[in-house]
């Protein structure tokens, strides 16, 4: 039963393919690229253009400094229980 179905649905998109062939074959021979020059331009599609984010840079007038230092903390995962992540601390400090 379950053969005869894999079968029947086989057979009808087999079906599909074969009445929509010559279609594809006759719009891809008429449809043809020209040589450079001759007949229609060819044009690109458009694309989005992706914009550049603003970079801002920071220099402070008195000398400082970030200090950081690495730690590690135990955060809650439901599946897992508690896991124990890296973490990091920073500040900033005069020079």
């Amino acid at each position: 039963m379950v053969t005869n179905r894999i079968a029947l649905v086989f057979a009808g998109a087999l079906a599909l393919i074969a009445v929509d062939m010559p279609a594809t074959i006759a719009f891809s021979a008429t449809d043809r690229p020209v040589a450079s020059g001759e007949g229609r331009a060819q044009t690109l599609p458009d694309r989005p253009v992706r914009q550049v984010r603003p970079r801002v840079e920071i220099q402070p007038e008195r000398p400082i400094r970030r200090a950081c230092i690495d730690t590690t903390r135990e955060v809650w995962r439901p599946y897992w229980g508690y896991v124990v992540t890296p973490g990091m601390r920073c500040w900033w400090v005069r020079e």
